[in-house]
């Protein structure tokens, strides 16, 4: 026989119960009772500020639920503008001044900025704008270099030298 094996007894002989000891001293000692209450609160606390509630029924604390993500969250109004914006930029409405019409338009007849721009009135208010700042960009003004203009008024070339004239032609060609 090895020492794994058990000693069974045999069936006609009478068993006593053996009844556990308690032991005089434990293993580890227990923690006072001031402690297990102080650390209790705090978890308690620690949990009811990460929104968990604790449900009587149970006797357990429950997890909030999950913000669901069939239900974002509401766009604020500046990411609204932005996302209108980038709309408008796709259907060809790039210039910031001809967004902001085409955003005042959409919300007086309240529809999105897309159909707003599409609309016939607003898409030929559109053309005249951009009409109007090509020309405005194809007029030089005096400050960018446009051609110099001449004096309206001529000299009296009857009265000029030969050297005059040849210096009054050589300065306004």
């Amino acid at each position: 026989m090895t020492q794994d094996d058990h000693v069974v007894a045999e069936p006609t002989e009478p068993q006593e119960p053996v009844e556990p000891q308690e032991p005089t001293e434990p293993a580890q000692p227990q923690e006072p009772q001031e402690d297990y209450r102080g650390k209790l609160n705090a978890t308690n606390n620690f949990l009811k500020k990460e929104g968990y509630t604790f449900d009587e029924d149970a006797k357990q604390w429950k997890k909030p639920p999950a913000a669901s993500p069939a239900n974002p969250p509401a766009p604020s109004e500046q990411d609204a503008k932005r996302l209108d914006r980038i709309e408008l930029n796709s259907v060809g409405v790039k210039d910031r001044e001809e967004q902001d019409f085409v955003l005042s338009a959409a919300k007086r007849l309240g529809v999105s900025p897309s159909e707003a721009a599409s609309d016939e009135i607003v898409a030929a208010r559109l053309e005249k704008m951009r009409e109007t700042k090509r020309t405005k960009e194809a007029t030089p003004s005096p400050n960018r270099g446009g051609a110099s203009q001449r004096s309206s008024k001529l000299p009296d070339f009857s009265k000029m030298s030969d050297a005059e004239f040849e210096k009054w032609e050589r300065d306004n060609r």
